[in-house]
């Protein structure tokens, strides 16, 4: 049982340490978060009221620090906060079952390593905030943790680990409703799936979507840009649409007209209107742009030299065309034949990761049903081990009550003994004397001297014996009433020598009281003994005291 209990104990020391870690109660702190998302300056002011942060209980400075951090970089103040006040939150939710605040904490230390040129660091601490986040409902904060890696990736050229980190925040950010990160996430699929070749459905719907958000949210810079993409996909296609949705952006979308300016080009010499492509290819040229080395401005220029005869021109330009079509050909077929090895080994890695997830789930299974099961056991064992002890105290109480009943019966009986003795006492004494001076007769005086003190104190008589053998059958607990019951052919008189007997008088004081010769009294316990069928070999005080002791 010992063993049990401190295995017991044990566990749930184990179950407390792993979760002993708790979030603040601070009422400030928790306002501060409810508004950091909404209005981040009202959350830092929230914070900066709590006097001597420092001083806060563990628990609270945690969370204190954490908000702190994370208003000042959604103000853009990042850099006015050490990096030690993210590292308290980081030491205090580490190894605790507070995922939300401990994935929170990586991830802003992922944005203060980035925005200190840092993207090796920023990389590991945005991934392992994702792992803390994975299986919570922090959409928002796990959907700009992958935002932010996709960024990162893009940065340094490793553009299919960017999209494939694209989806989770899309994933993330639908989820959390965002429509604003939704929409950066859709157009930022699109363009990969334009780089990489991708069919123009496919390119299309995700920029369909991103137009529909920025329309929805107001945000007209974004849609004017979103315009454009769709028409630089269509140029090749559909040039007549293509060239009313560049136009659209070329009005809207300074940043980025010369890109407008190459593809309007190329869908004017595709529906043969070489004015109008001379004229934005000019524009190309004019700006003396990294871009002009494209297929669409190599197309463009060949169509318009072929169209003023410049045929020589045209050919080198047509030339260059192919050269690079042929090149964005063998990008194409590199990249499928590279997204169909990706997707070979993810259904591998998914197939894999299936399986150790069943394994380790069954492995949680079985050590939560052990655990169960030990405190069931435990628990069980707890409630039979008190349920024995509170039946065996209740015995103790009850065998304690009833020794106490009989002890107090005890004295009653040797109380009422001890009266009806005392009772009897004087008148025995001289009813004794009176029957010894009938046997020897003394001088007249002192018959006449005894005679006065019987009178005086009322010698026992005959009828007085009724009220005694009462006595002693009350003191008896009626068993000489019920003894008359059964044995009918016991007398009064009978149950007078009972009585005399059960008082411890022996048979000399007992001929004297009742007036009778010793073979008499003899005669009348012998008939006693018959009536009440008492066997020859038991002596009647013994069996009278046997019988009329039970009641007590």
């Amino acid at each position: 049982m010992k063993k049990k209990r401190h295995a017991l104990v044990f566990l749930l020391m184990f179950v407390l340490a792993s979760c002993g870690k708790h979030y603040t109660h601070h009422p400030k702190i928790l306002a501060a978060e409810k508004s950091l998302a909404s209005s981040p300056d009202s959350s830092l002011r929230l914070l900066l009221s709590v006097s001597s942060p420092q001083a806060l209980p563990e628990a609270d400075r945690a969370a204190w620090c954490l908000h702190y951090a994370h208003a000042m970089y959604k103000l853009q103040k990042e850099d006015s906060v050490p990096n030690s006040l993210i590292d308290i939150a980081i030491k205090y939710y580490d190894g605790s079952s507070l995922y939300k605040y401990s994935g929170t904490a990586y991830y802003l230390k992922g944005c203060y390593a980035e925005s200190h040129k840092k993207p090796r660091k920023a990389l590991l601490y945005y991934k392992k905030a994702l792992l803390l986040l994975e299986n919570t409902q922090e959409y928002d904060i796990r959907g700009l943790t992958a935002l932010n890696i996709v960024y990162l990736y893009y940065g340094q050229k490793v553009i299919r680990e960017a999209e494939s980190y694209a989806f989770e925040a899309k994933k993330d950010f639908e989820l959390s409703g965002n429509k604003n990160y939704q929409m950066y996430c859709y157009q930022m699929i699109g363009e990969f799936y334009y780089n990489s070749y991708s069919p123009t459905d496919s390119i299309l719907r995700y920029y369909e979507k991103a137009g529909r958000l920025a329309k929805v949210l107001g945000n007209e810079t974004m849609y004017y840009f979103i315009q454009g993409l769709k028409g630089s996909t269509l140029y090749a296609s559909q040039p007549q649409k293509a060239i009313r949705l560049l136009k659209e952006a070329y009005n809207h979308d300074q940043a980025n007209q010369e890109i407008h300016n190459i593809f309007l080009s190329y869908c004017y010499a595709q529906i043969q209107k070489p004015d109008s492509a001379a004229y934005y290819l000019r524009l190309v040229e004019n700006s003396k742009s990294r871009i002009q080395d494209s297929l669409a401005y190599y197309a463009s220029r060949s169509y318009i030299n072929a169209t003023r005869k410049n045929y020589q021109q045209a050919y080198e330009d047509a030339k260059k065309a192919y050269i690079l079509n042929e090149k964005n050909f063998q990008g194409k077929i590199k990249d499928q034949l590279y997204r169909i090895d990706k997707q070979y080994d993810l259904t591998e890695k998914q197939k894999e990761n299936l399986e150790l997830k069943i394994a380790n789930q069954g492995k949680v299974l079985l050590i939560s049903a052990t655990v169960i099961l030990l405190l069931g056991a435990c628990i069980f064992s707890i409630i039979i081990r008190n349920k024995s002890k509170r039946r065996q105290a209740e015995l103790e109480t009850k065998n304690k009550k009833l020794q106490y009943e009989m002890e107090v019966k005890k004295l009653e009986h040797q109380k009422k003994h001890a009266l009806l003795l005392a009772k009897l006492k004087q008148k025995l004494e001289l009813t004794l004397e009176f029957r010894r001076m009938q046997n020897r007769p003394a001088a007249i005086e002192k018959q006449e001297e005894i005679m006065d003190r019987i009178i005086r104190t009322v010698i026992l008589h005959k009828g007085e014996w009724d009220y005694y053998v009462k006595e002693v059958d009350e003191l008896s607990g009626n068993k000489l009433q019920e003894m008359q019951e059964k044995h009918k052919d016991v007398t009064k008189s009978d149950l007078i020598v009972i009585a005399l007997l059960y008082l411890g008088i022996n048979i000399g004081d007992s001929c004297l009281l009742l007036g009778m010769a010793k073979e008499t009294m003899y005669t009348r316990r012998k008939r006693i003994r018959k009536h009440l069928e008492i066997a020859d070999e038991t002596e009647l005080e013994e069996w009278l005291a046997a019988t009329l002791q039970t009641a007590h």
